[in-house]
């Protein structure tokens, strides 16, 4: 959740005027970091759909079937990212997805989650090429 809040908190400065509430955003930095999770967004889902294609034309071993599992979380994890993104380029306007708790709350979840997956998944992975070497055959 720290990273969460680091992406979310980057680029803000406080300034205390009059009435000590107001908040500025460093418009250049949201500009950027939207950029960054639109193309992580893009070329995430675009290459690990791809991915998927080529391990499913291959034969079903262990790690084929481990490798597919892999692209289909990531490309779960590069859609997470897409809402973060738009976020970032309505000036931080929450908007549908943060605008409710029920939907920050999915958010947070749906991130969570596949995070989990995605480090179980190397491990069955690291798991399965370690047998593989110590019994090849």
């Amino acid at each position: 959740l720290y990273q969460i809040y680091v992406i979310f908190c980057a680029g803000l400065s406080i300034s205390n005027n009059m009435d000590g509430n107001e908040q500025h955003f460093n418009q250049a930095a949201d500009i950027t970091y939207g950029f960054i999770c639109c193309l992580c967004f893009f070329f995430g889902t675009v290459g690990n759909l791809s991915s998927f294609i080529y391990f499913w034309s291959k034969k079903r071993d262990i790690s084929n079937v481990i490798y597919m599992m892999i692209t289909i979380n990531d490309a779960a994890i590069s859609l997470t990212v897409l809402p973060v993104g738009i976020s970032f380029f309505l000036n931080r306007k929450p908007g549908t997805l943060f605008g409710s708790e029920y939907g920050c709350a999915v958010w947070v979840y749906v991130w969570n989650i596949a995070v989990t997956i995605s480090i179980f998944l190397v491990m069955c992975l690291s798991i399965s090429r370690t047998i593989s070497l110590l019994r090849p055959f």
